[in-house]
């Protein structure tokens, strides 16, 4: 647990208080900007393709499988499934469901040492660079 443990920090790079939290809670202060990643439904379908992507490392799903869904520390059957399924290209995510996910992605990531220490936040922006390279490859 110890290990997948992210402090919410502020535009400093401060973790929080547990003043500050509260506020944040009861809506007196909004989230930090280096939390904020607000996921639009329309870039879920190219976000899922690049999580795809980073990922399987351009290999096939059938050669990485093994070792991704080995580091994706989900337990609940449903969620480990909708994810083997989004790497394996079956369906995409919803924004709902990215959102809900990237903490577990970002964690998984960092597991197979493809992408350390820069927080959810890089990571999403990582995605959305693959997922903008992409749209470039096919335009």
């Amino acid at each position: 647990m110890e290990e997948s443990a992210l402090p919410l920090k502020n535009d400093s790079g401060n973790p929080l208080s547990a003043g500050e939290l509260f506020e944040i809670f009861s809506g007196l202060k909004s989230l930090p900007s280096s939390f904020d990643w607000y996921i639009e439904d329309e870039e879920a379908s190219a976000l899922s393709y690049a999580l795809s992507v980073h990922f399987c490392q351009n290999k096939a799903w059938r050669s990485c499988k093994n070792q991704v869904m080995e580091a994706y520390a989900v337990n609940k059957s449903a969620r480990r499934e909708r994810f083997a399924e989004v790497i394996a290209g079956i369906r995409d995510y919803t924004a709902e469901e990215l959102d809900g996910e990237l903490l577990d992605l970002y964690e998984t990531s960092k597991k197979l040492s493809y992408f350390q220490g820069r927080g959810p936040n890089a990571f999403l922006a990582e995605l959305r660079n693959l997922a903008s390279e992409k749209q470039h490859e096919f335009s």
